[in-house]
């Protein structure tokens, strides 16, 4: 990465393949490239990287960040997104990331023969493929969240693997959803060494025979609560890093619903906690404007209501939320949770986390923000 990259500040047009400078300490960058490597690192000497976000907008043949010639990197606080790879490691080289997001890639992480990745308190979440794809090396996952990726949360496809995963959150991953959380192929002779202990697998668990290969020891079915302190917030994971619409301190919208009330019921939560960071629309601006529309539909796996990642729009399914009986302070509650999701903040299952507006499942009551949401919202809020 050129010295003009390191400034931070405002998004930096680069060209493809400019190898980042080997044991620079590189802090708040922006970077956007048409092709090729988003964080390129092909030195021995160590790299220190915080606070990158970068996006390749789903354009082939691009990595967020890629390692080679025994390079090594510690990452934190940082996103890397819409790439083919969100971090690719090749031998001999090792990456520490704490606090970061893997999301909209083809793989999360894809991990090479010989490589080192230690990842904790991090997202890996919605890439269409493998959450972590495992091709051999040494690998500890820690306090992750790994979620609603296409394939599997991770798959071990190498004999010559040791993989660690303890105190994470592994579900909705595969398909169906939840089916492939973590998946070591069968064929596989020897067998990876694989550790996973104190997880949370969802309601289906790993495969079926994944317990009996991969010597998984103390499955657990309740989630755990694991603590990030990006930018030094405590909160609890999962909570951010998700693509936020946050342009130049504000979000616009605009209504196409029947219930625009709860609409304005629920800008004001974040409204009230933010001033003016959620905001009606003005026709002709440059910046994103974000429909919020109704989806009429009483098929239960439409859902209530979300927030789509390819269409950047808020659904609402009026007819199924009337007919499962939300009362109007649950409703607002709904639209506000997905506006939450807008702001960048993803959704909680801990147990923990059970009275926070951006809790995973929807209650029949109005729940104000609590201190997990608000320093959630404080510490995306940083990352735009």
């Amino acid at each position: 990465m050129r010295s003009s990259a390191v400034k931070g500040g405002r998004p930096l047009q680069e060209v493809a393949g400019d190898p980042c400078s080997a044991g620079k300490a590189i802090k708040d960058v922006t970077v956007m490239r048409p092709a090729g490597t988003g964080v390129l690192i092909d030195s021995s000497v160590a790299t220190k990287l915080s606070g990158i976000t970068q996006n390749s907008f789903g354009r082939a043949g691009t990595y967020g960040m890629r390692l080679e010639n025994n390079a090594s990197a510690t990452v934190s606080g940082s996103r890397f997104e819409g790439n083919d790879s969100g971090l690719h490691t090749a031998l001999g080289t090792s990456a520490t990331v704490t606090n970061c997001g893997f999301r909209e890639n083809t793989y999360g992480v894809y991990a090479n023969m010989g490589s080192f990745v230690t990842a904790t308190n991090s997202i890996i979440s919605t890439n269409t493929a493998d959450g972590a794809h495992i091709n051999g090396g040494t690998h500890s996952f820690q306090g992750r969240e790994i979620r609603g990726n296409g394939d599997s949360g991770i798959h071990v496809a190498s004999s010559y693997a040791t993989v660690t995963v303890n105190a994470s959150n592994l579900f909705n991953n595969g398909f169906p959803s939840g089916r492939v959380n973590l998946d070591v192929d069968i064929f596989l002779s020897p067998l990876p060494l694989i550790s996973a202990n104190g997880d949370f697998w969802g309601v289906l668990g790993p495969r079926d025979d994944e317990t009996a290969t991969a010597n998984i020891t103390n499955v657990q079915y309740s989630p755990r609560p694991v603590t990030n302190s990006l930018y030094g917030v405590p909160v609890l994971s999962p909570y951010v890093l998700s693509h936020s619409f946050i342009d130049n301190g504000h979000m616009n919208y605009k209504i196409n619903t029947e219930w625009k009330e709860y609409v304005y019921a629920a800008t004001s939560v974040w409204n009230g906690y933010r001033p003016g960071v959620i905001r009606e629309g003005i026709e002709g601006e440059d910046a994103l404007i974000i429909p919020i529309k109704d989806y009429p539909n009483e098929d239960p796996n439409r859902g209530l209501a979300w927030r789509s990642v390819s269409t950047y729009e808020v659904g609402i399914n009026p007819p199924y939320i009337l007919g499962e009986g939300y009362p109007p302070p649950a409703i607002v509650k709904i639209i506000a949770h997905e506006l939450g999701h807008c702001l960048g903040m993803g959704d909680r299952y801990d147990n923990a986390s059970e009275n926070d507006l951006m809790y995973g499942y929807a209650s029949k009551k109005f729940t104000p923000l609590t201190k997990n949401d608000t320093a959630s919202y404080d510490a995306a809020y940083k990352l735009q």
